[in-house]
């Protein structure tokens, strides 16, 4: 480090200790105020800066007893930071500084030079430091006084976003050096250091997800975002409390808080765990007055940006996976966390995303092959309450978990046991999966309860996944021909007794005579197609007609979808239909999804019809697969 840099590197760390110890009054430094004795101290200033010139001919023992004694002398402390911040006075006062305090290094000294020399200045320092400002907003205008206003705030500005990187943050602020090597992402860290919420200072421990927002600015990028937001709220220079940890362009993404840092973008209780980002919206989108609606979008003109922001937001995704252990299902959009109560009513990114073919579940998707995953199994959000989530979960345990008599059970057989009670997959379903061939028996492995899941189980984790994000809560197993019934007692939806029941529609739960499942859909011709634990395992099956005729809709369907997304289960087990008592036999529970029930309709799948719902469902975005499943639902 050279001179310029060293001077003001310990001036720095002078007036840190100074600040963390002494009283107020024992640094009169604002502008107008005079220092004791002066003149002795113009002279002590003297000696100082020479001292300092030769700071790296000093030897090792008399610098560390200076410092010792600076640590142990108050009155001491307070002399050394008047003489430092008056000879930093004669350095920088705008050409006014005396002869006598000057020399050949310390006649100039670049801004960047001051910058670099705070991040010269030890953690412990600059923590102290930062708590200082926290605590008196009188120390900025101490710290800064004789210094052009500027300069002032570019280091006042660096010493509150280096301290960001101190070990208050744990080394989660930015992200790591070895995961930006392997990501062609442009990260800008540039913090809000004037924004309230940024001076806060509160700590995300642990991080447990991701919030994904977009602008509904048309037009406006990151630069313009930081300039308008970086300011204070209690200040009165800026009308509203916000603050993102990034905002993502077609360019990279640029970082306005470090990562772990509680930011104020939910609306809600997932600031307190979630990194928010919002993604910039291009140019040429014509909103409704509300803001609530897009009027008009040439996405023909605006296709490319899009593509390339929504991937640089994938690719973000993915590294604070990486950083924070997290995985794609931890993701989420602010429409998502409304409908999960943890964040105010928005529609983004949504309602954007819709327009160029995307959604939540394929920005998922995504974010898991940048992971590594490329398995074709779409990716539920546990605690996020829609119909669509509903139908994603129930396909996620489908081809690999078989069926355990008693699993999902607790030890007593009384109910809801650690295998249905669970966010996710339990690992041994899988395991145990894979050990079994064609000749698989259930009844030789009776409960053998954290193997795979009977038809309640199934049901019962489903329901639990789709209504928590943490596991151990209380269950929803209990006797398959009581399900319908009691979901309707506890809310969930309307029920009707098997001879009321007059059409199937998506999600309906139906309990019969020792078995239970879930709807996805009707057919014209009355089959229904639905998911189930049933011998071999999870599956997806069709039903008959009601006259009984297996060349139905449904179990041509089944066997499509089945042998298409989950081939290595079908070669063992060719299982593919139901007969007319699933029609006849079942008790049905329906949601209700106009926002008094539990679950919400937000993606219309109530009103979408077969062919379209499966589309979506499953993700068939191959022109040849979808002819295929064309052909074999409207085939006469």
């Amino acid at each position: 480090m050279n001179n310029a840099k060293r001077i003001m590197s310990l001036m720095m760390a002078s007036v840190l200790a100074a600040t963390a110890t002494v009283q107020a009054s024992a640094l009169p430094l604002a502008e107008g105020q005079d220092l004791l004795n002066k003149g002795q101290t113009e002279a002590d200033a003297i000696k100082v800066k020479g001292l300092l010139i030769d700071f790296d001919n000093l030897d090792e023992q008399i610098t560390k007893t200076l410092d010792e004694e600076i640590e142990t002398d108050e009155q001491l402390k307070a002399r050394l930071s008047e003489v430092l911040l008056l000879l930093r006075k004669k350095m920088y006062a705008k050409g006014e500084a005396s002869d006598d305090s000057k020399d050949s290094n310390a006649e100039t000294v670049d801004v960047n030079d001051i910058l670099e020399s705070i991040e010269a200045l030890e953690p412990q320092m600059l923590k102290s430091f930062y708590e200082a400002l926290k605590s008196d907003e009188n120390v900025k205008s101490k710290i800064v006084a004789g210094i052009d206003e500027p300069t002032a705030k570019l280091i006042y500005d660096k010493i509150v976003e280096a301290v960001a990187l101190d070990e208050k943050y744990a080394g989660l602020a930015i992200l790591k050096k070895e995961l930006l090597n392997d990501s062609d992402l442009k990260v800008e860290p540039k913090f809000m250091t004037r924004n309230d919420c940024f001076r806060a200072g509160r700590v995300m421990s642990p991080v447990k997800g991701i919030m994904v927002h977009s602008t509904a600015c048309p037009g406006v990028m990151p630069k313009t975002w930081y300039k308008e937001w970086n300011k204070s709220y209690q200040k009165g220079e800026i009308a509203r409390e916000a603050c993102v940890h990034a905002f993502i362009d077609d360019k990279g993404a640029c970082q306005f808080l470090p990562w772990n840092h509680r930011g104020w973008h939910a609306g809600g209780p997932g600031n307190n765990y979630l990194i928010g980002m919002e993604i910039c919206e291009s140019s040429g989108i014509t909103y409704s007055q509300a803001k609530d609606k897009i009027l008009e979008i040439d996405t023909d003109v605006s296709r490319e940006y899009f593509e390339n922001a929504y991937n640089n937001a994938v690719k973000l995704c993915a590294l604070l996976c990486r950083q924070f252990n997290l995985t794609e299902k931890d993701i989420i959009s602010h429409c998502e966390g409304h409908t999960m109560g943890i964040a105010s009513n928005h529609g983004d990114p949504g309602h954007w995303f819709k327009f160029y073919g995307k959604d939540m579940y394929t920005f998922r998707e995504d974010v898991k092959k940048q992971l590594g995953n490329s398995d074709s199994y779409a990716t539920p959000v546990p605690g996020l309450t829609t119909l669509k989530n509903l139908l994603i979960t129930s396909l996620f345990p489908a081809g690999r978990t078989l069926y355990i008599w008693g699993g999902g059970w607790n030890e007593e057989d009384t109910g809801a046991g650690d295998g249905a009670i669970c966010i996710g997959l339990r690992p041994e379903w899988k395991a145990f999966y894979d050990t079994q061939g064609a000749d698989y028996d259930f009844k030789n492995h009776r409960y053998e309860i954290l193997n795979g899941l009977d038809c309640s189980g199934f049901i019962g984790w489903l329901i639990y996944n789709v209504l928590n994000t943490e596991p151990n809560n209380q269950g929803y197993v209990m006797s398959s021909s009581k399900m319908a019934a009691e979901f309707s007692n506890r809310g969930f939806g309307t029920f009707r007794a098997k001879e009321d029941v007059v059409d199937h529609k998506v999600g309906d739960i139906m309990s019969g005579p020792g078995h239970v499942y879930m709807c996805i859909c009707e057919f014209a011709d009355g089959s229904v197609l639905f998911v189930h634990s049933s011998p071999p395992g999870v599956q997806v099956n069709g039903t008959t007609t009601k006259d009984g005729n297996e060349d139905s809709t449904a179990i041509r369907v089944a066997t499509y979808i089945m042998q298409r997304f989950y081939p290595e289960w079908s070669q063992k087990f060719n299982t593919f239909s139901r007969g007319v008592s699933y029609l006849t036999d079942y008790s049905q529970m329906r949601w209700t999804t106009d926002g008094t029930g539990k679950l919400t309709d937000p993606d219309g799948y109530l009103d979408k019809e077969p062919y379209e719902l499966l589309v979506d469902l499953f993700r068939i975005n191959d022109e040849a697969d979808r002819n295929e499943l064309h052909r074999i639902i409207y085939a006469k």
